[in-house]
């Protein structure tokens, strides 16, 4: 007897933003053209001319990047949904924004209501970048009990030897010494344009919380794990609270995956611009990770259901 496969569908977050991205499954896929065409209708942005041409700087811009990722990430959802009906999740997860897009893949939100809910998230963040500068360092190959002596912030704790911190952007460069300092191989920026998961966020939360309370979420049989618990969450009231909380708190995403190996996932795949899959690796992931980010990735997404 062949077991059923217990799938992971993981979503990324932002960093993870290109000029063009997903534009060959909107040339490709009618059902990916619609969720841009959609999308474009819902926040009257203009997003997908934002997506497809750019320039990086413009969409690397929060109240940019947050939406288009989260569009590009559900476009090709619906491709996989379309041409792979029987590849189902049994759980999902996302880093940060893609939290998000993971909601919306297990059937905890509609769609309109999440892009709406993440289009809002993008601007409220944008504006306390501007309010409160800050910018986001990867450290490399340095413990977070050593981190925290730096007065940086932790904001994502990724994989082993791999954590994001944020600081004030008038520090980074005293930040950037003292880590090395202590021992970190690398200290890299990071694409994003503030201090997110981080005290500079608080006015965001604040924007943000009435409309995550009021927001309509459903239950489902698809597992959902959360960022700020590194957890499964199934109760609609905590869920709420971890999204309201992540804006502000660091993000346990590989607490997350492990959750995940513990529920025996079979296969993750990365849906969206490439992040996660790689991370995976680091964090001992035995099952098989597959990174759907370019339509000639639906080969290999073959290869695993037939």
């Amino acid at each position: 007897m062949t077991l059923q496969p217990k799938n992971a569908f993981i979503f990324p977050g932002q960093g993870a933003q290109a000029p063009g991205m997903g534009k060959d499954f909107y040339d490709t896929f009618l059902e990916a053209k619609e969720v841009f065409q959609q999308a474009d209708d819902i926040l009257s942005l203009g997003l997908s001319k934002i997506i497809f041409n750019g320039p990086m700087e413009k969409l690397t811009e929060t109240r940019y990047s947050q939406p288009a990722i989260f569009v590009t990430s559900v476009a090709i959802l619906h491709t996989l949904r379309k041409q792979f009906p029987d590849l189902k999740p049994a759980m999902t997860g996302g880093l940060s924004l893609g939290e998000y897009t993971a909601i919306y893949a297990s059937n905890k939100l509609d769609f309109a209501s999440c892009l709406k809910l993440v289009a809002a998230r993008g601007q409220f963040m944008q504006e306390a970048c501007e309010s409160e500068p800050g910018v986001m360092l990867v450290v490399m190959g340095l413990d977070e009990g050593e981190i925290a002596k730096s007065g940086a912030w932790i904001a994502n704790v990724n994989c082993p030897g791999q954590i994001v911190v944020a600081c004030r952007k008038e520090k980074v460069d005293s930040i950037t010494k003292d880590l090395q300092e202590r021992g970190a191989k690398r200290v890299l920026p990071l694409a994003v344009s503030g201090a997110f998961h981080s005290p500079l966020m608080a006015v965001a939360k604040e924007k943000l919380t009435p409309l995550i309370e009021e927001m309509s979420f459903q239950n489902s049989d698809i597992l959902l794990s959360m960022n700020v618990v590194g957890d499964f969450v199934s109760d609609v009231d905590i869920m709420k609270s971890c999204l309201i909380e992540q804006v502000a708190s660091p993000t346990r995403w590989m607490q997350c995956v492990q959750s995940m190996m513990r529920e025996e996932s079979t296969h993750f795949y990365e849906i969206g611009p490439s992040q996660l899959v790689s991370m995976n690796r680091k964090i001992g992931v035995s099952a098989q990770s597959i990174s759907v980010n370019k339509t000639s990735d639906l080969e290999r997404v073959h290869e695993t259901t037939f």
